[in-house]
């Protein structure tokens, strides 16, 4: 049996989520408890699967949180894991080459806060230059002859969506932790996103629409769901 919190209220149907890592039953006020246990119980198969997906979720956005920057370390980065180096130079600044992510360091900039520091610039950089290229290339590739006007590109940090279309101020926001995926992940994203200027929900014409353009769209959407 699964242990949940119940939250009563003024509802007509129960519904169950996964937040947090603990499971949330919300149900009228009038049902009893042990309807509830059973209604649980036979709801194993969606909480096993929520609870993956949840687990899936946390992991993934845990990587490159807890770093100390130093040899040997891995960060991950454009879906693929890269080892830490640190090399002591005449200048500062940071270097993909062969699997390695290599740091140049003047010998006094070799410490936690400033490599920290240091790499939170350049990965916010990366994250501008890489996402605002895709998004010009998907514009330019499959858009241009039906919008009229390019969205203007926003990044943030988000933990509940990937991206986000408001296609009355024509802007497209991307989840900042998208530097971590493969670049055809990030451009199936925006695929997504341009198609919200068109669909404003995910019926089943938004998917078609999509399609057209991804028709391997299904893979990337489970890939998405089990972040990797």
């Amino acid at each position: 049996m699964y242990n949940f919190l119940l939250i009563r209220k003024k509802v007509k149907n129960i519904s169950i989520k996964i937040k947090s890592g603990k499971l949330i039953v919300v149900a009228p006020k009038n049902i009893s408890l042990e309807y509830l246990k059973n209604f649980v119980i036979s709801k194993s198969n969606w909480i096993e699967k929520a609870k993956y997906f949840y687990q899936a979720r946390e992991e993934f956005f845990n990587k490159n949180v807890v770093l100390n920057f130093l040899d040997d370390e891995f960060i991950f980065f454009l879906g693929e894991n890269y080892k830490i180096k640190i090399i002591e130079s005449n200048e500062n600044l940071i270097k993909i080459r062969d699997e390695n992510l290599t740091f140049f360091l003047k010998k006094e900039n070799n410490n936690f806060a400033y490599k920290k520091k240091f790499f939170d610039k350049w990965i916010k950089k990366e994250e501008k230059m890489i996402f605002e290229k895709l998004l010009i290339d998907i514009y330019q590739k499959y858009f241009a002859n039906v919008l009229k006007k390019i969205p203007q590109l926003k990044i943030r940090k988000m933990k509940s969506t990937w991206g986000i279309c408001n296609y009355k101020k024509n802007f497209i926001t991307l989840n900042s932790e998208l530097i971590k995926c493969e670049k055809k992940i990030i451009s199936y994203i925006l695929i997504h996103e341009f198609t919200h200027f068109f669909y404003q929900d995910h019926s089943k014409n938004f998917y078609e629409f999509i399609k057209k353009i991804v028709p391997e769209y299904k893979t990337f959407e489970s890939r998405l769901k089990n972040f990797n």
